[in-house]
């Protein structure tokens, strides 16, 4: 058996969904650095620099406990990574409705309408692993007789 066999055996089953939410929270924390780094200048223009930083920090904090909790099934610190993702997610959505209300110059319902999307996803997954610290299924492990 090959190590990446090994550590693939260690995934919580639905192995692909939940390897599926593992790249969104490495997503989020690159989108949550990218925005530490860079802010976008409509976020930055009404939330000043240290609200900007404390946005992005959630993004960021939802980012890496998503990362560390996800393959393992470790569903408390998960739902946290869920909780953190979500806070950063509302703020951006209430900034994007601010601008879309008060600056008459272009769209932003699609964006809006995309972060809230997002941010229902991410409940519906808070609602799924609401109830146990862990994943109650351990790893399957799929022996052959050939190995």
């Amino acid at each position: 058996m090959s190590v990446l066999q090994g550590l693939w055996g260690k995934v919580q089953e639905p192995k692909v969904v939940t390897f599926l939410h593992w790249i969104a929270y490495m997503v989020a924390l690159g989108v949550g650095l990218s925005a530490l780094v860079d802010p976008p200048s409509s976020v930055a223009g009404e939330l000043g620099p240290v609200l900007t930083t404390i946005w992005a920090g959630f993004i960021i904090l939802g980012g890496v406990l998503g990362v560390f909790a996800t393959l393992p099934g470790v569903w408390w610190l998960e739902r946290a990574a869920v909780i953190a993702c979500i806070t950063g997610l509302a703020v951006w959505v209430m900034v994007v409705v601010t601008l879309e209300l008060t600056i008459p110059d272009g769209n932003r319902w699609p964006q809006a309408g995309a972060l809230t999307m997002l941010a229902l996803l991410l409940a519906v997954r808070w609602f799924r692993i609401r109830r146990y610290a862990y994943d109650p299924e351990p790893p399957v492990s799929r022996r052959h007789d050939d190995d």
